[in-house]
């Protein structure tokens, strides 16, 4: 069948059990991420052999249906039934050749050099009216507009980190007043930030959640679910199926207990460096006293860029297959979410203090070359940001649902390392205090880059450049501002 595409066959691998995550089956092809992210399109690259996804479909028959090719096959045929697409040439082969011929047939028709994209676009459309005669055509139109209006809504959120500068600069609010009184009321700021981090989780299952549920029972008037369809219909919009747009929010625990965590953590890094500059000698008045620390607010930029590219990333992941689907949602990241507002309100609020604080140090260490030795306390923020990064990427949530945390590891740890142990070295006395903290970053740094041989291979090359922008963004806005401080002298 035309409309039958390798990213058909890939979807509904991802169908067979929740185990299977793009990783597993990109390992399995013998391809890289990307490339797996490019069938999309509907084209099948030729770095894809057809022995190599026969043998996908052989192990999934193995280990998910107990070698009963017969059983995976009926799988299959729902499968394609849902995407619209006609079952008759595959159900033929299957009562001609069993499951070695319905396998062979499948991969004849999604090898097929006339898959093209418009071919793909035409199986998404099949799709789609297969879901409207459920209920959910009303809904999925819905989609499609919102869908349309997201690029456009998501590049006006660009003039935000503009807009805030300026509503600083005429609130007349000054860093170095604000750091004096977080540094002051350690845990009133501490417990701002926290519930600034659990804020998505909390309208997300409070106001999306019930939004979803609402656009639910109003397309089937008197539905009853139970608690997993309540958690479909929140994430999906659907109780047995996806319908286009109208998911808002993964509701399932272990989602909402990720999310926190992630975000605490994000912002004790914030908590746990202000902790470390603040018992730096002189470190409060010197930040005060000097007026060009107000350039620092260009922080609040990289805090919005960061956020920003985050959102669009989240809501450019591949459409979901099933209510089976183990990742994310991309209808989820809909800038009329709740939860996403409240999440980049909480990465512009970390990263612009993170960006704020490492800009502070630099120019202390700097203005103060040589006078002291570094304090080992700053392990713990380097400790606090390698939790992060550990947490958000290499969990096993966030494995399972491939979060795009899990590229920015290495990059990360990279930065994280790389940056400690050279302020240290250039800025400070030498000691046994910073040989120990030279030491921890050589060791995080080796840690991390052999966790990446073992558990990631290959396909990190692409990923992590995607992802580790994150990062990247941070170091070279800290870059800019050593070039700027050793050209103008500012911070001498």
């Amino acid at each position: 069948m035309e409309n039958l595409t390798i990213q058909t066959l890939n979807l509904m691998v991802r169908g067979f059990s929740n185990e299977v995550t793009v990783n597993w089956l990109a390992s399995k092809l013998g391809v890289s991420y990307s490339t797996l992210a490019r069938c999309k399109n509907g084209v099948w690259p030729r770095s894809v052999t057809r022995q190599a996804m026969r043998g996908v479909f052989d192990e999934c028959r193995e280990r998910f249906f107990g070698g009963d090719g017969n059983d995976l096959a009926r799988c299959a045929l729902e499968h394609l039934a849902r995407e619209g697409v006609e079952t008759g040439r595959f159900e033929a082969a299957f009562e001609r050749g069993g499951y070695d011929g319905f396998v062979s047939e499948l991969i004849d028709a999604a090898h097929d050099p006339g898959a093209t994209r418009r071919q793909a676009l035409d199986a998404v459309k099949s799709r789609d009216s297969a879901q409207g005669l459920d209920g959910g055509s009303e809904s999925a139109g819905k989609g499609e507009v919102a869908a349309g209006r997201k690029a456009p809504l998501s590049d006006a959120v660009v003039a935000l980190p503009v807009a805030a500068i300026l509503l600083f600069g005429l609130l007349n609010v000054q860093l170095g007043a604000l750091l004096s009184w977080a540094a002051g009321h350690m845990a009133a700021f501490a417990a701002a930030l926290v519930a600034i981090a659990v804020l998505p989780v909390a309208l997300g299952a409070a106001v999306d959640a019930p939004f979803a549920w609402r656009a639910y029972l109003r397309a089937h008037p008197g539905a009853r679910f139970a608690r997993r369809e309540r958690l479909n219909v929140s994430k999906f919009g659907g109780a047995d199926v996806v319908v286009s747009g109208a998911g808002r929010f993964d509701l399932s625990p272990r989602h909402c207990a990720y999310q926190a965590l992630c975000n605490a953590l994000g912002a004790m890094c914030v908590v746990s460096l202000l902790a470390y500059l603040a018992g730096l000698p002189g470190f409060l008045a010197f930040f005060g006293s000097h007026e060009w620390a107000e350039f620092f607010k260009v922080g609040i930029a990289v805090g919005f860029f960061v956020a920003l590219g985050h959102n669009r990333e989240l809501a450019a992941l591949p459409p979901c297959g099933s209510v089976d689907w183990p990742g994310e949602n991309p209808d989820n990241y809909l800038p009329s979410r709740f939860h996403v507002w409240a999440n980049t309100a909480h990465l512009v609020v970390t990263f612009s203090f993170v960006c704020i604080l490492a800009f502070a140090l630099l120019a202390y260490s700097f203005a103060n070359f040589r006078a002291t030795a570094q304090s080992p306390i700053i392990l713990w923020p380097f400790a606090q940001t390698m939790a992060f990064l550990a947490y958000s990427g290499a969990s096993p949530y966030a494995a399972r649902v491939e979060a795009l945390g899990t590229g920015a590891i290495i990059p990360g740890a990279i930065a994280s390392s790389v940056g400690v142990a050279a302020l240290t070295i250039v800025c400070y006395l030498p000691s046994w205090g910073g040989a120990a903290v030279c030491a921890v970053c050589a060791a995080t740094l080796s840690a991390a880059l052999v966790w990446r041989q073992v558990r990631a291979g290959g396909r990190w090359a692409s990923r992590s450049r995607r992802a580790g922008a994150y990062s990247m963004a941070v170091v070279a806005s800290l870059a800019a501002m050593l070039a700027i401080g050793a050209v103008t002298s500012t911070l001498f």
